[in-house]
């Protein structure tokens, strides 16, 4: 016989104190959610063992928001993954991540952190700067020093002095998709790089972009020896995480990397001669020529390894430990806080009572019990493991109550 806690403990309890109170007519559905609703509450309340988990993230300089794991549900602390860099100049000072977006009240120099879900999804918000830089590829300030050279759909170049987001100019082109009939516009130009240094540390390329016309299936940058040698890094959206329709007619920023990039022949990184950036068409965008593209300020970023700290919406696993489920769905399931805290079964068990036959607060012995039992787990298991704050690196955890 297995001494693993499983939900059936909970229901078994659950089911004593419901039993003169209901039918026994409520299906698993409604007996799991309301034990899934009875956990949430008291993880409200404290901070379980199995309840922090890490996660691992590249910092980009200029790329903020980075996507989160799918059980993330508050992040506590962010740190250097190396413990050498986790100095005090270095610290990652926790903020709102409304004033990381308008950077009012930062500092120069410091380094910021929050998370937010206003791009739809959980991301990790970041404001500051690698510890080792990359490399200024292109600053597309001067048309015939660059060499910049418009290819197949891509005409009218020049270097727009109005409308730039670095430097003092970018380059603007036109796009006719009846021109070259490969269904992509194309900059190219010569240059002289060896990013061997990119390449073996996660780096990425970071170039800023102006679109006019969002009808792209991708942008992809072509990083060349010759003409038979090359890599080919895509990027199908914003460094955001948003979709290039979603950001017309401002600067947004697009992130190359090396993971999927497809090689062709056998380019040397170390002797990139040339390089272009493919503006590649979808059906959509038509037969006209659209003005006022833009690209600016292409560079490379050398990232560094951070480690997040998280309270997770996990509650447990499924019968083999082995697969983490936010919510409890089979009476086989393995409650996380079973192996630390198997005394608040009882508590478990009568909240998802209530929550299923609330008419159960109508027996008086029961409600005392009910609400001694609650303040015995906060009081005293939750001033051991309590509700953790957000705080930056070196400063101590404090109860959120």
């Amino acid at each position: 016989m297995s001494s693993e806690i499983t939900v059936q403990d909970i229901a078994d309890q659950m089911n004593d104190y419901i039993g003169n109170y209901t039918t026994g007519s409520i299906d698993l559905g409604n007996r799991m959610r309301a034990i899934n609703r009875a956990i949430e509450y008291l993880k409200r309340y404290m901070t379980f063992p199995s309840d922090e988990l890490v996660q691992k993230i590249y910092f980009y300089e200029g790329t903020m928001f980075y996507n989160l794991n799918s059980d993330f549900n508050e992040g506590l602390t962010l740190y250097y993954d190396t413990v050498a860099n986790n100095k005090v100049v270095n610290q990652w000072t926790y903020v709102p991540y409304a004033q990381i977006l308008t950077k009012v009240g930062l500092r120069p120099g410091h380094k910021y952190w929050s998370w937010a879900g206003i791009n739809g999804k959980m991301q990790l918000v970041i404001y500051g700067h690698n510890l080792n830089q990359g490399q200024i590829i292109a600053s597309f300030d001067d048309l015939v020093t660059g060499g910049f050279v418009g290819q197949n759909d891509a005409t009218g170049l020049a270097i727009d002095t109005n409308i730039y987001s670095e430097g003092s100019g970018s380059l603007s082109f036109e796009i006719n998709p009846t021109l070259g009939g490969t269904g992509m516009a194309s900059i190219y130009w010569p240059t002289n790089y060896d990013f061997y240094n990119e390449l073996q540390n996660s780096g990425i390329f970071n170039l800023d972009v102006w679109l006019p016309d969002g009808n792209l299936s991708e942008i992809n940058l072509v990083l060349m020896t010759d003409s038979n040698d090359y890599y080919t890094l895509s990027a199908t959206e914003f460094n955001d995480g948003t979709a290039f329709s979603a950001g017309l007619n401002q600067w947004k920023t697009l992130a190359f990397s090396f993971n999927g990039d497809a090689v062709v022949g056998s380019p040397d990184i170390q002797n990139i001669t040339a390089i272009r950036v493919d503006f590649v068409l979808n059906g959509s965008f038509g037969t006209s020529t659209v003005p006022d593209f833009r690209i600016d300020n292409m560079k490379s970023v050398i990232p560094d390894l951070l480690d997040l700290i998280y309270l997770t919406s996990y509650k447990g696993t499924d019968t083999t430990g082995a697969t983490n489920k936010i919510f409890l769905t089979e009476y086989t399931d393995i409650p996380a806080f079973g192996n630390f805290f198997p005394d608040m079964i009882d508590v478990v068990a009568m909240r998802a009572a209530v929550i299923l036959a609330p008419q159960i607060l109508s027996n008086t012995s029961f409600a005392q019990m009910f609400k001694a039992e609650n303040e015995r787990v906060i009081g005293i298991v939750g001033r051991s493991w309590p509700r953790k704050r957000t705080l930056n690196y070196g400063k101590l955890q404090l109860s959120r109550r």
